[in-house]
This record gives C-alpha cells, sequence and structure tokens, in this order.
C-alpha cells in the first residue's frame, strides 16, 4: 500500500514492504511478515534488525515466547530522510572537492586537456590554492598591482604569497614596472624580470605551474581558468622564456 513511498526515504524494498505491512497489522511475528513479503526468514531478521537499529520498529521479547514486532511512529520516518538528506549534502561536497582531481585524471588518461572555469573571490582563492597544492616552483606573468588588484583582490593575492613564500615555492616572473626592489623580492623568494610598464597592461595574471596554466581576469569581471595540457603548459614556458630573455633582471632569488 505504501511500500512504494516508503522505499524512497533510503529504505531497502524489502524494508519498506516490512514497514508497510506492519504499519497495518499491530504487531507480527517475523515468520508472518516473511509469509506476508514473500521473502526468505533470513531476509527479514536482518531487516527487521536494521529497522530496529533505525527505531522504526519496536521489539517485544518475553521468556520462552516469539519475538513480536511492531512499527514505530511514522512521524520518525521524516527524521529518516532528514538523516538522507544531510549525507547527501556531505557526499555532494566531497565530490565537489575530488571532482577537479577525477576530471584531470581522465583528461590524462584520454589525452585531451582539460579547461575548468572559475568565477569570484572564492574562485580565485581555488586557482591560487591549486597552485599551493602543486608545491613547486613556477612563472608568473602579471600586471602591475595597481590599480588593477583592489582592496577586495588585494588581501587574497598578499595571503597567497605568504602560503607560497611559507612552502618555499619560488616564482619567476615578468612584471611591467620601472621599479627595483630586491629586498621584497627576496622575501617573496621570486626572481623578477622587469618590462616596460605599456608593454603589459591588461589586467590578468597567467600562472604556469606543472602541466597546467592558470589565466585570472581581475577586471569587471572576477574570472578566471585552468588549462591542463602538458603541451599547452610546455608552449608557455617557452614564450615566458623568450619574453624573460628580451627583458631586464632585477633580482635573484636566494
Amino acid at each position: 500500500m505504501f511500500k512504494e513511498i516508503l522505499s524512497r526515504t533510503n529504505l531497502t524494498l524489502s524494508q519498506a514492504e516490512i514497514l508497510d505491512f506492519l504499519y497495518q497489522t499491530k504487531v507480527a511475528k517475523a515468520s508472518a511478515i516473511a509469509k506476508s513479503i514473500r521473502k526468505s526468514r533470513a531476509i527479514v531478521y536482518k531487516d527487521l534488525e536494521e529497522l530496529e537499529k533505525l527505531g522504526l520498529v519496536e521489539k517485544k521479547e518475553k521468556p520462552n515466547q516469539v519475538a513480536l514486532f511492531s512499527a514505530g511512529h511514522p512521524s520518525l520516518l521524516k527524521k529518516l530522510l532528514d538523516q538522507k538528506e544531510a549525507q547527501l549534502k556531505k557526499d555532494k561536497e566531497l565530490l565537489d572537492s575530488y571532482l577537479p582531481d577525477i576530471l584531470s585524471s581522465f583528461n590524462l588518461a584520454h589525452n585531451r586537456p582539460g579547461i575548468r572555469f572559475f568565477e569570484g573571490v572564492e574562485g580565485m582563492k581555488k586557482i591560487y590554492e591549486e597552485i599551493l597544492d602543486d608545491g613547486k616552483d613556477f612563472h608568473l606573468i602579471r600586471t602591475a598591482y595597481e590599480p588593477t588588484y583592489n582592496d577586495k583582490i588585494a588581501p587574497i593575492v598578499e595571503e597567497f604569497i605568504a602560503k607560497r613564500v611559507k612552502k618555499n615555492i619560488k616564482t619567476t616572473a615578468i612584471v611591467p614596472s620601472d621599479v627595483d626592489d630586491p629586498e621584497k623580492d627576496a622575501r617573496w623568494l621570486m626572481k623578477r624580470f622587469n618590462v616596460e610598464k605599456n608593454m603589459y597592461t591588461a589586467p590578468v595574471e597567467i600562472d604556469i605551474f606543472g602541466d597546467k596554466l592558470a589565466i585570472l581576469s581581475f577586471g569587471d569581471e572576477l574570472v578566471g581558468m585552468i588549462i591542463e595540457s602538458k603541451q599547452v603548459a610546455q608552449s608557455l614556458k617557452q614564450i615566458f622564456a623568450l619574453a624573460a630573455s628580451g627583458s631586464r633582471q632585477t633580482s635573484v632569488q636566494k
């Protein structure tokens, strides 16, 4: 009568059939339940035990008598659904955290570049976290910090630099600047190549790390992407080397 709707509450079909029977019967022996739903006693005993743990079934035992089973109050089903909803939320969060790695493995196995898009402040944080998780020295091309990096973005960049330095990750950077600051570059573990300011004015940062390329746009819309491709990353590293060869090196990492 109610087994279809009951099976939607995270119960197995046989468990739903047992509850459906008990909701219409005051008490019953396991043998009677098994006969009614046409399942073996072994399956019914196992399901009854699990339903009892969930609080959906009550077991009544007396010395030298066969145990009797009755259904708990139907309102307990809502609690079961709430637990299912909470578990689904946790499972989704877990999948979201592992999905980039799953996509990466999939794309590498199928020999094609993977592209992931990010939006807003949280998106920028995720990109920087991935660079930190890679844990290796990387290449950076960026515009001048001012006025491109506003009050919302600057703290994210500063936090990234602090974490990068703490993990001893060095960077080689091409920067549009006419100002030399060897002490800051040493603190930031950065080897910097300066280019004329008018040579790169786009509010876009490019990070080349491992076999990945990150592009962060700090314009009117805060967006970014990570491209995972060994060939693309290698190509950008070569372009970086060409650009650096025609620029002025101002500092060397210690």
